[in-house]
């Protein structure tokens, strides 16, 4: 059994009341506790309580067992990742994460966050899948010309002027490099036409080499079909 005597720790021997005090009367080489003349011919130590024993006299060697492993007992700062094996952290030793939020870090460097799902994702099972969307984000351009950004993917955008005309640009692939296969329809939402214009080594190919939209509330899909080069669909002039 294990005790405390004057600040050292004490066992106790076969004999109750006989004890030896480490650092008086044996030594210890790691979990191993070494004696030479402390003990009687027949007479051995019994270890219990936080430790287990294995082996014989003169050597025993000792094991801590886990249950007398506590955070109490556990200095600040003790417990390093150099001294975790990599096999003994499983996904049951993490703390519960919130259901159907994914793990990782939004921003700069640190600690594991929650992140959310946001719109167009769902789980199906153990799978993250992106959902279609039945709907499309509508944008007015109002009395002003416009020149195709990065986020106008898959948006219907209206053109709206009732006084002047205006010209959708088509920037080249070096100046807003879209996605092959992007689509962006636009409409002359106003009464003045819409000319739909090429930026420097961009092609639109279009029916009948149309360059403008016909007429209020006509609009035109414009696909990228290469690097710089794109497809107007729908009636043009």
């Amino acid at each position: 059994l294990l005790a405390g005597t004057n600040g050292f720790p004490t066992i106790f021997g076969p004999v109750p009341n006989d004890y030896m005090i480490i650092g008086d009367t044996a030594t210890l080489s790691g979990l191993n506790l070494i004696h030479k003349d402390v003990l009687s011919s027949g007479q051995s130590l019994v270890f219990s309580g936080d430790v287990s024993q294995t082996g014989s006299h003169p050597n025993y060697s000792l094991t801590i067992n886990s249950a007398a492993v506590s955070n109490a007992k556990l200095a600040s700062n003790a417990v390093t990742t150099i001294k975790i094996s990599n096999a003994n952290v499983t996904y049951a030793k993490i703390q519960n994460v919130t259901a159907n939020r994914l793990l990782g870090r939004v921003g700069t460097n640190g600690s594991v966050q929650e992140i959310s799902l946001g719109s167009g994702l769902s789980f199906n099972g153990s799978s993250l899948e992106g959902v279609a969307s039945s709907t499309v984000e509508i944008v007015t351009v109002s009395n002003a010309n416009r020149t195709l950004v990065l986020t106008d993917a898959g948006k219907y955008i209206r053109m709206v002027d009732n006084t002047t005309s205006r010209i959708v640009y088509v920037p080249a692939n070096t100046s807003v490099a879209f996605a092959i296969g992007t689509v962006i329809t636009i409409e002359q939402g106003g009464t003045k036409r819409v000319d739909i214009s090429p930026g420097s080594g961009v092609i639109v190919n279009a029916y009948n080499n149309g360059e403008y939209i016909p007429g209020q509330y006509a609009a035109v899909q414009l696909v990228k079909t290469a690097t710089n080069t794109w497809t107007m669909i729908g009636a043009t002039v």
